[in-house]
């Protein structure tokens, strides 16, 4: 959404210089950038996938997801690359085990979120590096 907020930003600056500042209202300049926004292809390019353990920092206020089907449509989001991310933990088999079980569980809940959405015509597609997830 972040890439959206500057999209728009930068519509709203922009948008003036070219059309003429002296004679567009912020109305227009409003109507304008919305156009413009529907024209281009927005990215979230980072969203944190969140599962029960994650910490409460990482949510909304009331546990609730940054990210979910709702925001993402009212913000004209067309992309969104969801990260697999864990913190950091000792360095032993027991720790990277760990690790790898909160990574399985965060992959599972973007497979649960993309699966049986007739309604959104979703895309995914899951990118793994060489050795595999």
């Amino acid at each position: 959404m972040a890439l959206r907020l500057t999209s728009m930003l930068t519509a709203s600056v922009l948008l003036p210089l070219i059309a003429g500042a002296s004679t567009t209202s912020d109305a227009d300049v409003a109507a304008k950038a919305r156009a413009l926004n529907q024209k281009l292809l927005n990215v979230d390019a980072h969203t944190d996938v969140l599962i029960d353990s994650t910490p409460e920092r990482y949510w909304a206020p009331g546990h609730g997801s940054r990210t979910d089907l709702a925001k993402l449509t009212s913000g004209s989001v067309d992309v969104v690359a969801l990260a697999i991310a864990v913190g950091p933990g000792p360095r032993t088999p027991e720790g990277v085990a760990e690790a790898r079980k909160e990574a399985d569980a965060k992959l599972a809940t973007i497979r649960q979120f993309a699966q049986g959405r007739p309604e959104t015509p979703l895309d995914v597609t899951l990118i793994t590096e060489a050795s595999g997830l």
